[in-house]
């Protein structure tokens, strides 16, 4: 028998390794919260590895000096590198400061998305002799679009001697801007060639990368970003990401690749048969497997159930869940044996539980498990949008079963509390719903009393204190 998790401390705060947006909980922004950070000299582009500079070419001599940009760590020149970003910095006291550090002109171009038409000589010469447009024009979205062009043209730089640092640092500056400016980054179409063949190719170094910047894409806007990636194979083989999850031995991949297979799930219209086509047992045995490999930790762990959920949309699908011991499994989630819990987990297995619940093929197998977990959740968790899933899943199974929770003590008088306390009107609409089934009394019959409770006791009081006074008289 599982004992039940104790999640007073994972709901006093969101996980830290990713953020949610409350109003759309659930769904996964970008991993970092999008805030300019200074490259770190340890990541930048070693002075041997170009002669040049990566924007104009020009060779570097001692009055045309090579300077490294303080946000993409690239060698550019003095004429193509001589604006100045205000970055926010934090001392060794971590006292925050503003300090105007040296950023090459694509960056910023992108990094300073209400420039006035600056003169970026870098980002002109550049684009003349990559021969990106014949009619040149400094209007804000055209520099902005030509300094993406300029990151995604270093994809293909193939000189030097070692033209696959200078990918890694490309797609790395990249990702750090599409969380920035994320129109910029996306209207390219010759990126996602690149993006696709190096996220599905295992002998690339910079397979991570990719894959993290298509999920950054993807999560921003697949409907716009889809149209650049439906005559490249995309959706055939981001499928396959369950599988590569479970033989990948670096969890950091681990993480990039159930994040992307997650990004792409959320947004799957399962109505379409074609989409429908895509998935099949294979992907929810794995996606069960990773849940049960404590090693994948919390971030894996959340994206999967995630995923699962997105999935379970479709009807057969579903129930690919429940033949696959997915039942079992979310029993394994809610209880403290599973060292990865988080409040996003819980919100994936709650909401999961509640949908399993309505169907009522579903209903025996779910009957079969432990429900240890439920009151320990009411206690501990103050989250509306969970509280409704626990609710509505309480509601579906007393519907089939009325006696499953009478072994719970004073499961009714909880519910009252929540209630009580709710502003939440949907929430306190299900368990107006829910009450009757586990108790005699109305919300409103139990509500009045408490109230007559309190009065009562205030009376008792009274009374009492008026007492000690004629004592003492």
């Amino acid at each position: 028998m599982n004992t039940p998790i104790n999640t007073s401390e994972l709901a006093s705060h969101l996980d830290d390794k990713f953020f949610l947006h409350i109003k759309k909980f659930g769904r996964f922004g970008t991993m970092n919260p999008p805030i300019p950070t200074v490259a770190p000299k340890a990541s930048w582009l070693p002075d041997k590895y170009v002669s040049k500079c990566v924007m104009c070419q020009a060779g570097f001599t001692a009055t045309k000096r090579r300077h490294h940009c303080r946000y993409c760590g690239f060698l550019i020149c003095n004429g193509c590198a001589s604006k100045h970003f205000e970055f926010q910095l934090s001392n060794e006291k971590n006292i925050e400061q503003t300090k105007s550090l040296r950023v090459c002109d694509a960056c910023y171009s992108l990094l300073s998305p209400k420039l006035q038409q600056p003169v970026l000589s870098g980002l002109k010469s550049f684009s003349i002799r990559n021969h990106f447009s014949n009619d040149l024009d400094y209007r804000v979205a055209n520099q902005q679009f030509f300094a993406s062009r300029y990151f995604v043209k270093l994809l293909a730089f193939d000189s030097g001697d070692n033209p696959q640092y200078i990918h890694k640092l490309a797609l790395r500056a990249l990702i750090k801007l599409s969380s920035l400016n994320q129109e910029s980054i996306g209207s390219v179409e010759e990126l996602y060639f690149f993006l696709v063949k190096k996220a599905f190719d295992s002998e690339s170094s910079i397979r991570p990368l990719a894959m993290e910047l298509l999920a950054n894409l993807i999560s921003e806007d697949y409907a716009l970003n889809r149209k650049n990636l439906e005559n490249l194979e995309f959706e055939q083989q981001v499928v396959g990401l369950p599988t590569l999850i479970l033989s990948e031995p670096e969890l950091n991949t681990r993480e990039i690749a159930a994040r992307l297979f997650y990004n792409y799930v959320s947004f799957c219209d399962f109505s379409n048969k074609n989409i429908k086509k895509l998935f099949d047992s294979e992907n929810i045995s794995s996606l069960i497997k990773i849940l049960q490999n404590k090693e994948n930790g919390k971030v894996v762990f959340a994206l999967a159930l995630g995923s699962l959920l997105h999935l379970s949309q479709d009807e057969n699908l579903q129930r690919e869940v429940v033949n696959n011991q997915g039942i079992q499994m979310l029993s394994f989630l809610f209880s403290e044996e599973n060292t990865n819990s988080s409040i996003t987990l819980i919100h994936f297995a709650t909401q999961l539980i509640s949908k399993l619940s309505k169907d009522v093929r579903n209903l025996d197998d779910l009957l079969k498990q432990n429900f240890n977990f439920i009151p320990d959740l009411l206690n501990a968790v103050e989250v509306p949008q969970i509280l409704l899933h626990v609710v509505n899943f309480i509601n579906n199974i007393v519907s089939y079963n009325p006696h499953a929770f009478d072994s719970f003590k004073d499961l009714d008088q909880k519910i009252n509390e929540i209630y009580s306390k709710s502003t939440d009107q949907k929430l306190k609409s299900k368990i107006e719903q829910l009450l009757p089934k586990i108790s005699k009394n109305s919300p409103q019959q139990n509500q009045q009393n408490q109230q007559n409770q309190i009065k009562t006791n205030n009376l008792r009081s009274s009374f009492n204190s008026q007492n000690k006074s004629n004592n003492l008289k």
